[in-house]
């Protein structure tokens, strides 16, 4: 390839770049349009959408500096004193994904839904939600609020379509703690497999095509989340502990790991990983279900070796290892997503929220000029005094006095 065509080709990928960014753009600004009521209120948000990326911190002050704002006032307006409908906007999820990530007809698998919970890390206790409790971004016990979520995942990418706030049942059982935070009494306990089989329902009930869940052991334990999953005729790949208990042909209860003995394993790839294929040595073994099979995963280390799947697939799809192979291997980049902390929502400042913000409320207007003529970002790094969010519009904070120095007239001797 000559020099010229480097460069057309490179000019080719920019332009497709910025036409699926415009496009994006285009539909998350449509999706918050019917969520919320003024225009300029939909600027904002989408101005607060851009700005998110990994090389920003997630504060107000740096949030409005990257979407060219000239202070902070406007997106601390957007996460303070907003109020919109966020069930809505959570119900115009799936739609979104959908259009995001379209069905490629080439894909035997089809579309599937991964859930799983990711972390966000806090240092005090007034937060919503808030507690200690197991942070899957750092593999312990962290204060922490948790969410559960759930993605489409195709063969193209994946997409968050639901969430869920989990509520400690400290919080819970503590209505006043409750009300300080803004949590609505209405809302109920919750444990995290509710919380998935929830989501499963809201979107299949939504119109979203997908033909398999895959989660690991947090839900693959509890057998209401199955169920529910088998109710609407979908496959589905979910860790198991070790001791779980799987019956056999012939009625024969084990524990999931007194399997391995007799395990005939082979040399599969459950997909490419950034190194490559990825793989494993796979065993599948029948149970007294003829649509449901154990499968083990084998790994070379010395530590958690062997990883246990119950897998499940509905009248009409193939019940193969290669079929629940490739749905356990679409599901870790998912929880990739987690662990990386550098993703889609877990590790940003007041993405998302649930009640109020700690901190007084700012009593003033936005600024005159509109979100879609934004100005650029000032130069400086810190604010002027009268920039600053403590200060009312149209005032300044007093100086400070300085103390005259004693300096000596030159007439004086010393």
């Amino acid at each position: 390839m000559r020099k010229q065509d480097h460069a057309t080709a490179a000019e080719a990928s920019i332009e497709d770049v910025a036409e699926h960014a415009a496009r994006a753009d285009a539909l998350v600004r449509a999706v918050l349009g019917r969520v919320m009521r003024q225009r300029r209120s939909t600027g904002t948000a989408l101005d607060y959408v851009r700005a998110l990326s990994p090389g920003t911190r997630a504060n107000c002050w740096e949030l409005a500096e990257a979407a060219g704002h000239e202070g902070p006032g406007r997106m601390q307006a957007l996460l303070r004193s907003y109020k919109w409908p966020w069930e809505k906007l959570r119900g115009a999820l799936p739609g979104l994904a959908a259009q995001c990530l379209p069905d490629d007809p080439d894909d035997l698998i089809g579309p599937g839904i991964a859930v799983d919970e990711t972390a966000h890390l806090k240092k005090g206790n007034a937060t919503a939600c808030v507690s200690p409790q197991h942070a899957g971004v750092t593999g312990k016990v962290e204060n922490c609020v948790t969410w559960v979520f759930a993605a489409l995942v195709t063969a193209l990418g994946q997409a968050w379509t639901d969430f869920d706030a989990y509520m400690p049942e400290a919080w819970a059982k503590d209505p006043e703690r409750r009300r300080r935070a803004g949590i609505p009494g209405s809302l109920k306990f919750a444990t995290k497999p509710e919380l998935a089989t929830a989501q499963v329902k809201r979107l299949a009930a939504a119109g979203l095509r997908f033909c398999w869940v895959a989660a690991d052991e947090v839900y693959g334990r509890c057998g209401e989340f199955r169920d529910a999953c088998r109710a609407l005729k979908l496959a589905y790949v979910v860790i198991i502990p070790c001791d779980y208990r799987v019956t056999l042909a012939k009625e024969k209860v084990i524990r999931a790991d007194q399997a391995v003995n007799g395990a005939v394993f082979e040399r599969r790839s459950c997909g490419n990983g950034t190194k490559g294929p990825r793989y494993s040595d796979w065993a599948l073994i029948a149970t007294a279900d003829p649509r449901e099979f154990l499968l083990i995963r084998r790994l070379d280390r010395e530590k958690n070796q062997y990883t246990f799947y119950l897998c499940h697939a509905p009248q009409g799809r193939p019940a193969t290892m290669t079929y629940f192979i490739t749905i356990a291997g679409r599901r870790w980049p998912v929880e990739e997503l987690d662990h990386h902390r550098r993703s889609d929502f877990q590790d940003r400042e007041g993405h998302l929220r649930l009640g109020p913000v700690p901190g007084p409320h700012l009593g003033r207007g936005l600024p005159a000029h509109r979100p879609d003529r934004a100005r650029p970002a000032q130069d400086r790094r810190h604010p002027r005094s009268h920039d600053r969010p403590h200060c009312p519009p149209g005032r300044r904070p007093p100086r400070p006095r300085h103390r005259p120095r004693n300096r000596r007239r030159r007439h004086q001797r010393p």
